[in-house]
């Protein structure tokens, strides 16, 4: 509903600096706070997913420990979920624009 809104601060706040190498930037955007619950945290990470989504910190599979918390999170059973359901989610087809052939 705000996206809009918040898309424009994560593009400045978590834009990558000249001097950070591409390793660097992902851990620094994506490491959590000791102040940040599980919800704040999965929250972020999803805003910053959903703004930055061509980052290939998605794609590809050398970045996978930089984000395993992140994904753990996002993809773990939610409480009072069904299984049926949670099947449904875990194999729905999310809209991104990263290309298929990222994955091939």
């Amino acid at each position: 509903k705000y996206y809009d809104l918040v898309k424009s601060v994560y593009q400045i706040v978590y834009k990558k600096s000249t001097s950070e190498d591409e390793i660097t930037y992902f851990k620094r955007i994506t490491t959590r706070t000791l102040q940040e619950t599980d919800a704040v945290y999965l929250g972020r990470l999803t805003l910053i997913e959903n703004t930055f989504s061509s980052l290939s910190l998605w794609s590809s599979v050398e970045n996978l420990s930089i984000i395993k918390s992140f994904y753990s999170l996002k993809y773990a059973k939610l409480a009072g979920e069904s299984n049926e359901a949670y099947f449904a989610r875990l194999v729905a087809k999310e809209s991104c624009d990263i290309s298929d052939e990222v994955y091939v």
